[in-house]
């Protein structure tokens, strides 16, 4: 992440944070295993897929974080080592 970026977080800031000026913006998530039990039936059942619009090598970050901001993607990027 880099000097003055922005991190979401359900835990709170972590260490170092103000040190690298990184803002920490806290939002709240409830467990929720009838959810995740849902979820893990539909993916067993081939029932569940997140579309993928395109993947990337993960040292293309800044160009993957362009195109996802100029929209218009009809899934998402995935990023790979």
């Amino acid at each position: 992440m880099r000097k003055g970026g922005v991190l979401g977080s359900v835990l709170g800031e972590p260490e170092g944070a103000k040190k690298y000026d990184i803002r920490v913006e806290a939002f709240m998530a409830q467990p929720d295993a009838t959810r995740l039990h849902q979820l893990a039936d539909d993916v067993a059942r081939d029932e569940f897929s997140i579309p993928i619009a395109r993947t990337m090598k993960l040292q293309e970050i800044q160009e993957a974080h362009r195109i996802f901001e100029r929209g218009g993607l009809a899934g998402k990027i995935v990023l790979i080592p």
